[in-house]
């Protein structure tokens, strides 16, 4: 099995590089050099993931009703998703250099999401899609408003710097709310309905699998990394109100812009 995800693992490394070197190859010769490629491949990828599990899953009752989140029943389809969400991750962590912006908080996530991937799979796995689903919604604003004003920038097109900034303020309420409000909603749910239905100081509930203990604690250790974006974010929002040239305080880019990548 292993094997397998490792096979599966250097296939879709491959095609990271493949489809990073084309992005950077239609660029060579442009004034965007450098400044889009990254988002621009990032912005695919969250399109590719989102949008398939929506296909995957928007029939299921549980993905908007978090009464149902808890259910155990594995099938084919979470476990494709499951694979290939997990190791996406995996790629973008062996992609880091050290040199990206919030290179710690992004690690931090990285390795948080893959734990609470793994830990959720058997009994939990409802709510890892749950999650792993809102954290693409966000990025689905943000990467376009990062493109759209890296464009107005070489170009100077006026409608190109007003949706970025469209785009900026609906990945800001994106973020609160798929990020923060829900994240914390989801936590409440486990304490009040599932871990501690009665007595919140309850120490053990035999009911709970070993790994859904970990499990809450990588939750909270998400929410966190949540929290310290959302002041990143607030941050850079106030700059750019007060007329500054904020610089991102919310690096997504895990590619040095300045280099390829070349395929071993």
């Amino acid at each position: 099995m292993l094997n397998l995800v490792f096979s599966i693992q250097n296939f879709y490394y491959e095609c990271v590089i493949q489809v990073k070197n084309v992005i950077s190859n239609y660029f060579e010769k442009t004034p965007e050099k450098g400044l889009v490629e990254n988002n621009i491949f990032l912005l695919a990828e969250h399109i590719l993931f989102f949008f398939s599990g929506i296909i995957l899953f928007w029939s299921e009752e549980w993905l908007l009703n978090t009464d149902m989140i808890w259910g155990q029943e594995l099938n084919l389809r979470i476990i494709f998703y499951y694979l290939f969400y997990t190791i996406r991750y995996l790629v973008q962590i062996q992609l880091m250099t050290g040199e990206e912006k919030d290179y710690q908080s992004m690690m931090a996530h990285h390795i948080s999401t893959i734990l609470l991937l793994t830990l959720s799979f058997v009994h939990y796995h409802r709510i890892g899609i749950v999650i792993a689903l809102s954290h693409d919604i966000a990025d689905l604003a943000f990467l376009p408003a990062k493109i759209f004003h890296k464009f107005y920038e070489t170009r100077k097109i006026k409608i190109l710097n007003i949706l970025s900034y469209i785009h900026f303020v609906i990945f800001f309420l994106l973020f609160f709310l798929t990020r923060i409000i829900l994240n914390s909603k989801l936590i409440l749910c486990t304490y009040d309905h599932f871990f501690y239905p009665e007595d919140l100081f309850l120490i053990h509930n035999p009911g709970i699998y070993f790994e859904g203990y970990v499990l809450l604690i990588l939750l909270h250790v998400n929410l966190a990394i949540q929290i310290f974006w959302q002041f990143m974010i607030i941050k850079f929002s106030y700059n750019l109100i007060v007329g500054g040239k904020p610089k991102d305080e919310k690096g997504n880019e895990y590619f040095k812009p300045e280099n390829k990548i070349k395929s071993s």
